[in-house]
């Protein structure tokens, strides 16, 4: 029998490709999955066939933001998802 304190959860999920063999400028074979965060570093630089001053990548890094969750494996990709909201209320 329910009572009036029972619960309703809601789930809502979001999904976001992996990418691999990434390239920023002269920096390849990067990789990361959906939801991690890519940042580029970059220093002034001058282009060889201009001379003009601009800015080139020097460093990436991938950070992990989130935590995702495997749903299934569909060919050579993974597939993933991370939770984006929970909502709690009271059913009437």
């Amino acid at each position: 029998m329910r009572g009036s304190n029972d619960w309703e959860i809601s789930f809502r999920f979001a999904a976001s490709p992996n990418r691999r063999n990434l390239l920023i400028g002269d920096i390849g074979g990067i990789s990361k999955r959906g939801w991690e965060y890519l940042r580029v570093s970059y220093a002034d630089g001058e282009d060889e066939a201009t001379g003009f001053l601009m800015k080139k990548p020097v460093a990436v890094s991938v950070k992990q933001i989130l935590r995702v969750r495997r749903l299934l494996k569909a060919g050579d990709r993974d597939v993933t998802a991370t939770q984006a909201a929970v909502r709690q209320r009271p059913t009437r």
